[in-house]
Formats: C-alpha cells, sequence, structure tokens
C-alpha cells in the first residue's frame, strides 16, 4: 500500500471514529424519488443507464443507532441466500417478492453519510456486496443491473452488478426491512 493509499485509509478510519461518536444521527429521505444515475454508472462499458424500476418506499426516516441501522423503527437486516446455487434474476426476485427490498435512494444516503454504515458491516476484511435491489437500472443493450454497496477492505463504494446472467449468491446479498 502506498503511503497516499494509508493516508486515506487512516483518514477513514478517523472520519468513521468521529461518526460513531454522533451516532444517532436522524435522517429523511424521500424514497419515492426516481434515484439519478451516478456519473460512475455513465461510462463506455455500460452507455447511459436509465432507472427502468423504481419500487417506491415513501419517505422515510433513517437512524444508525448502536445495534444497527433502522428506517421507520425497523431494522435494516442483510439477506442471505442459504444453500441457494447460481440463480437466474426470477429466481432471485422470487424468493425476495415477500421482502420489503430497499431501493438505491437508501443506498444514495449511505454513500453521502458513510456513518450511518452500521458497524457490523465493517467487520472483516474479505469482500462484502449488498444490492440494493428495490431499483433496476438498463443499459443501451437493455441489460439489467442494480446498484450495490461493495465492502473491499472496510472500504466502501457504489457499483453496479448485472442481474441478467445467473448470480453467484455466495457473495451477494441484498438489503432488506426486517419485519
Amino acid at each position: 500500500m502506498n503511503m497516499k493509499t494509508e493516508q486515506v485509509f487512516k483518514d477513514l478510519k478517523d472520519l468513521k471514529k468521529k461518526a460513531n461518536k454522533h451516532s444517532n444521527l436522524n435522517f429523511i429521505i424521500d424514497c419515492n424519488h426516481e434515484p439519478c444515475c451516478p456519473h460512475s454508472l455513465e461510462n463506455s462499458n455500460y452507455g447511459m443507464m436509465r432507472v427502468i424500476e423504481h419500487q417506491k418506499m415513501g419517505r422515510l426516516n433513517i437512524k444508525k443507532k448502536e445495534d444497527g441501522l433502522f428506517i421507520d423503527n425497523k431494522k435494516v437486516e442483510i439477506f442471505c441466500f442459504k444453500d441457494q446455487e447460481d440463480i437466474n434474476y426470477e429466481e432471485y426476485r422470487n424468493i425476495l417478492k415477500d421482502k420489503t427490498v430497499l431501493n438505491a435512494n437508501i443506498l444514495d444516503q449511505l454513500i453521502i453519510n458513510p456513518n450511518l454504515i452500521p458497524d457490523d458491516w465493517y467487520n472483516g476484511d474479505g469482500f462484502l456486496r449488498i444490492h440494493f435491489g428495490g431499483t433496476i437500472y438498463a443499459d443501451i443493450n437493455n441489460s439489467l443491473y442494480v446498484r450495490c454497496l461493495l465492502r473491499r477492505k472496510n472500504i466502501f463504494r457504489d457499483v453496479v452488478c448485472c442481474i441478467d446472467s445467473p448470480i453467484d449468491l455466495s457473495d451477494n446479498f441484498t438489503a432488506i426491512l426486517s419485519d
């Protein structure tokens, strides 16, 4: 790791420590508003992306507490597909049909305010990809994508994942609200 990368990592750790001191932050998010397409999704690999499906959720209160992230007093959970092989998108949606799957507006708030990211999402140095499948995007070839929160070595960023091809469930999770 070079010096600049080490400094960025140190700065992020310091920011997280400061944010934890103010962990009772409370935000109102308009989850009916169609999320914009980030510039990172508008590149030559995908062409211009567009939203083709957006599950509206209303105006929601999002708050980080000691025991996790809460939206309208319901805990955000990471849904894990146990004992599943690679599946296609229709099977993926069928498994989640009775769950409240979070949309990209929630992801946008986590990217803007990383202090909202629950502490247990930082555990481990490995790879973690959390789908926010309540918003579906398409590229110029009509391939389908969801935006994800990706963690590598405790650094989070916004990425897209193609959902046209079989989804490898060994490293993909979905953000949902508890019942």
